[in-house]
Formats: C-alpha cells, structure tokens, sequence
C-alpha cells in the first residue's frame, strides 16, 4: 500500500481564487482527483469544506476535526474524540486503500479491526489513569 504524506501549511492554496491558490494542475498533482484524501485538521472540518468546495475530486475527500463533543480528559484523548489519532487515520488510508488494492481490500476488516481495539485500550487506559498511554506519542512501526 502506498500512501501520500502532505503537510498543508498554507490553508489558502486549497481554495480558489486566493493568490496563493494552487491552480487546477498544482491541486491535483498533490490531491489526486481518483484516490481518497484524508485531511486531518486541527480546526472545525467545516473551514476545510468551505476551502475545498468546488475542488475536483473532493467527494473523495474526508476531513477530520474538531468537535465540541463533551470533555476529554488528557491529549491523546481529545484525539480520539476528535477521530484524528492515528490509529483513525490508519483507518481511513485502508479503506480507501482497498478501492483500489485488491491485497489491501483482502486485508481490510482485519487491519481496521486492528486499528479500532487499539483505539479503545488507549480510551480505556486515559479513563482509568487519567494520563495518555506511555508510547501513544512515539512514531509508529509498520
């Protein structure tokens, strides 16, 4: 499986008309317009919709953000809540891996279970320490 690493730090070359705008070939250079991109943002999703409104290939994009649902009780828990932890992100590269990779598809519901009961020790672990999981922080190995 091969995944794209983009690190958006201009908000602005999403959208159109900004002059800092990636014209239609920048776009989908970096965001195809045939494969599923996740953006995980540290914002409400709803800025990044607005952004990408109108953007070729967007109903294949899924953004992750902020929520105001309850409260949490250590970082990685918010996290969590949030759908941005990576074990979320993992997730979603998966299942749109698997649209277009018959060895990934195959695999699909082991690894994502995989990724959901790693999701609910860490949940289980910040409610009964109150801390973050020792490691939960540490780049993951594949």
């Amino acid at each position: 499986m091969r995944v794209r690493v983009v690190n958006v730090t201009d908000l602005m070359i999403l959208g159109e008309g900004h002059p800092h705008s990636l014209d239609e070939e920048g776009y989908k250079s970096l965001f195809t317009t045939d494969r599923t991109v996740v953006f995980n943002y540290h914002g409400y999703a709803g800025e990044l919709r607005g952004l990408l409104f109108g953007r070729q290939g967007s109903n294949n994009v899924i953004i992750e953000g902020y929520c105001e649902e309850g409260s949490t009780t250590s970082p990685f828990d918010m996290m969590l809540r949030n759908k941005v932890s990576r074990y979320q992100v993992a997730a979603h590269a998966v299942k749109g891996a698997a649209l277009h990779n018959d060895k990934v598809s195959v695999r699909q519901h082991v690894l994502i279970s995989g990724f959901m009961h790693d999701t609910r020790k860490a949940h289980d672990y910040i409610f009964a320490n109150g801390q973050d999981p020792e490691g939960c922080y540490d780049i993951p190995k594949f």
